[in-house]
């Protein structure tokens, strides 16, 4: 299974919870996505699917990824856990692999407390997700008939009431969050120290976080120096992700490659606070300490 090193630690556990070996492949410089030629030189005679994450809400390379799996015969999985609302020529992301996910945990567009949806155009693959997350029972209408060993996955009532109340808005909670993104980069565009996400022609991005890179002469110590002194400051700040090449559980459970982006990446990322009632106050606010901290790093 080809993953991405940058990610959050589910991707990793849901892999070695199935006992599959994960093979990470690099990433890219502005999307934090996948990068297709890292993919290419990672896959191996005993590969047999390509995982990707639209990282951030920050829409794929999912044309070139498509035409890899469908070339070399592999199962393509899409993570759109953060991208709820991303597009790409106006078609919105979680329908480009066989196989696509969506996450509802609290911080994410819509939350129903915990759990997620699996979606898919395949009538084979959405009967066994079905089984799987009720005890391995058949939908058929005879009694009780359990036909592999399954899991109590079944989301109840009450959260998807949660989650249907707010995917009636959601239009409005991705205005909001757009709204917030282009004041951020409104009011940090002129930072030099700073890189920031550009959404690309014909992309929409459904603006999960707001991440910020330090240029390429810092370094992880200097980026963890400017997380506590913004944090100290009284702005809730965030880094991720750690790779999870990196990560303890991994040892010797994985095979892959160098991941310099990765690493250079990861050691450099972090998170403004982000959230739809921020308001343009502020976000200013959150320059005026953020260029401070900067201004003492540099």
């Amino acid at each position: 299974m080809i993953v991405p090193s940058f990610a959050f630690a589910a991707v990793g556990n849901v892999l070695l919870q199935e006992n599959l070996v994960p093979v990470f492949a690099d990433i890219e410089l502005e999307t934090f996505n996948l990068d297709p030629d890292s993919v290419v030189r990672a896959i191996g005679p005993r590969t047999r699917a390509i995982l990707f994450v639209h990282t951030f809400g920050i829409p794929a390379r999912v044309n070139e990824l498509r035409a890899l799996s469908q070339e070399r015969g592999l199962l393509l999985i899409e993570d759109a856990s953060e991208a709820l609302g991303s597009s790409i020529q106006g078609k919105r992301v979680g329908g480009f692999g066989d196989v696509a996910i969506f996450a509802f945990y609290p911080n994410k567009m819509v939350t129903t407390g915990e759990g997620g949806v699996v979606v898919t155009s395949d009538d084979q693959v959405a009967d066994r997700c079905r089984r799987l997350r009720n005890q391995g029972r058949a939908i058929s209408n005879e009694w009780y008939q359990q036909i592999e060993p399954g899991f109590s996955y079944r989301l109840p009532d009450i959260n998807c009431a949660l989650g249907s109340s707010q995917l009636a808005r959601i239009d409005e909670t991705l205005s909001r969050r757009r709204t917030v993104a282009r004041l951020y980069a409104e009011r940090l565009s002129h930072a030099p120290q700073i890189q920031l996400v550009r959404e690309k022609a014909g992309e929409e991005i459904g603006w999960f976080t707001y991440p910020v890179t330090l240029a390429e002469r810092f370094c992880q110590k200097e980026r963890d120096r400017l997380w506590a002194e913004l944090n100290a400051d009284g702005v809730g700040c965030a880094r991720y992700f750690a790779p999870l090449h990196r990560q303890p559980v991994m040892q010797g459970r994985t095979k892959g490659q160098n991941l310099p982006i990765t690493e250079s990446v990861a050691a450099r990322v972090f998170q403004l606070p982000f959230f739809t009632q921020l308001t343009e106050e502020q976000i200013d606010a959150v320059g005026n300490r953020l260029e401070m901290a900067l201004g003492r790093i540099s």
